[in-house]
């Protein structure tokens, strides 16, 4: 991952918000021919994301025990040249983006799967937990058997948060409000890292 200096997070705190927060994650690997979008849920203490795969889905054999990336995206937004003070600017894109990288390995065993899918469904819809639990034994087998639940063990993380941290004080004032209501996530996410928070 190409990282300019001014733009290198490396708060693991905040990296695992932006994780909580925007968890649909491009996962890559092995080669360029695999590559998936999936919503996965990072346990930040263990260094371990969790996840899967549609069955039909033939990157789940090909990633089996491979290297590969999760890539996560937060907000971002094209900053216009006309608010700079200085005329001799040029457009610009401001994003927050991270890359995980560890192994795969897939999980084999029902209740393994089981215990996975119930890691999705506490972070995204905790109430549906006692649903599924009284759904019957058929209906959720059968449901299972449409997936193939997988970890990755991280081993590697890079952040990028390019923010306009390198502009002049009046011309990050100047985006912010720019992007304010209308973007007011990568809003926030500007006052963040021109507040002097820690990379």
């Amino acid at each position: 991952m190409y990282r300019n200096e001014a733009f290198k997070v490396e708060d693991t705190a905040f990296i695992s918000q932006v994780v909580i927060n925007y968890p649909l994650a491009t996962v890559t690997g092995p080669g360029l021919q695999n590559i998936s979008h999936l919503p996965l849920v990072y346990d930040s203490e263990n260094s371990l994301l969790w996840g899967h795969f549609a069955a039909k889905n033939m990157h789940a054999d090909a990633a089996a025990g491979q290297q590969v990336v999760a890539i996560f995206q937060g907000p971002s937004g094209y900053v216009k040249a006309s608010l700079y003070e200085s005329k001799k600017v040029v457009p610009t894109y401001n994003y927050f983006a991270v890359h995980f990288y560890g192994t795969l390995e897939l999980i084999s065993t029902e209740a393994e799967k089981e215990s996975v899918l119930k890691k999705q469904v506490s972070f995204f819809e905790e109430e549906y937990l006692k649903t599924w639990e009284q759904l019957d034994e058929a209906y959720r087998k059968a449901m299972l058997m449409q997936v193939v639940a997988f970890k990755i063990t991280v081993d590697q993380v890079q952040a990028s948060a390019k923010m306009s941290q390198n502009k002049k004080p009046p011309d990050r004032q100047a985006i912010i409000k720019d992007f304010t209501p209308g973007n007011q996530q990568l809003a926030d996410f500007m006052k963040y890292f021109s507040e002097g928070s820690t990379n």
